[in-house]
């Protein structure tokens, strides 16, 4: 199932459509539940109804209360990915993946979103708010809070 604009808030210029929203656990397969530390994945797919120069896909989670806890798009950090041309008429699909969940047990949503690339200020094309909403259980994990923190202990005498 797509993303339902109906649970959430959808606003945006409308060149590049997102047509679809998916949250999927390590094999690819579409979910609502998801465990801390295990990898996971993102996949957005769109639309280009007119051709764009420059656009960014992003995602955002939220908690349930509404508080932002992170936002990326596939121009930031080591895993940052070149699109193709948006020309009108492409379709195609977007995948974020993820090796290790590091947010703790609770209820959450997934935003996604296309935004103008090369412009001052981000101007929406296409965005989602609460395109799907999840739960993450903590299996092993004994950490409090809302996220795993990396690191180790060691002790010197």
């Amino acid at each position: 199932s797509g993303p339902q604009p109906q649970s959430g808030v959808r606003r945006g210029s409308g060149e590049i459509r997102i047509t679809q929203a998916r949250l999927m656990d390590a094999s690819g397969r579409p979910t609502t539940t998801l465990e801390t530390g295990k990898p996971f994945k993102v996949g957005l797919s769109f639309k280009v109804e007119e051709s764009v120069n420059e656009a960014l896909f992003g995602i955002n989670i939220f908690r349930a209360d509404g508080v932002l806890l992170v936002s990326t798009n596939h121009t930031l950090g080591a895993g940052a990915a070149d699109p193709p041309k948006l020309e009108k008429g492409l379709t195609a699909r977007a995948v974020f993946e993820c090796d290790n969940m590091p947010l703790l047990q609770g209820a959450y949503s997934l935003g996604v979103s296309v935004f103008h690339g090369e412009r001052p200020f981000p101007l929406p094309i296409d965005e989602i708010m609460g395109a799907v909403k999840f739960d993450i259980f903590q299996g092993r994990n004994k950490e409090k809070g809302q996220i795993v923190l990396p690191g180790k202990w060691s002790f010197d005498e």
